[in-house]
C-alpha cells in the first residue's frame, strides 16, 4: 500500500515553486546588471538618464537632495555654479516683468494722486 502524504505533497510542491521563483530572481538580477553597465541602455550616469531620473523624484526626496546638495558641494563644483547661475538669470527674467508692473502701478498712481509723483518720477526720469 502507498499512501501519499497530502502535507508532504504540498511542501514538495511549495519547494519546488521557491526554487523556480529564486532561480528566475537571479536570472532576473543578471540581466538587470547586464543592462546597466556603463555604455549599456540602462547605465544610470549617462546625462539623459540622470535627467530623466531627477525629473521623476517625488517631492520630499528632492528637498533632501536640494539640502545635501547646497551642503555638501564646495562653492566651486561646477553643478553648484550651474544650478546657481540657471536660478539667477531666471530671477533676472522674473524681475523685468516685475519691475514694468511696478512702474505702471506708479503711473497710474501718479495720475490719481500727485503726491505719488515721487515713484512715478523715479521710474520714468
Amino acid at each position: 500500500m502507498n499512501q501519499r502524504c497530502q502535507v508532504t505533497e504540498d511542501l514538495n510542491r511549495h519547494l519546488a515553486q521557491e526554487e523556480k521563483d529564486s532561480e528566475y530572481a537571479e536570472a532576473i538580477s543578471e540581466i538587470v546588471t547586464e543592462l546597466t553597465a556603463k555604455g549599456c541602455d540602462y547605465y544610470p550616469w549617462q546625462a539623459a538618464h540622470v535627467m530623466e531620473a531627477v525629473t521623476e523624484m517625488s517631492a520630499d526626496k528632492w528637498v533632501t537632495l536640494t539640502g545635501v546638495l547646497r551642503d555638501c558641494l564646495p562653492t566651486s563644483s561646477g553643478l553648484r555654479e550651474v544650478v546657481e547661475a540657471y536660478w539667477l538669470a531666471a530671477a533676472e527674467t522674473a524681475a523685468v516683468p516685475l519691475l514694468e508692473a511696478r512702474i505702471e502701478r506708479a503711473r497710474e498712481d501718479a495720475a490719481a494722486d500727485a503726491s505719488s509723483s515721487k515713484e512715478f518720477e523715479r521710474w520714468t526720469a
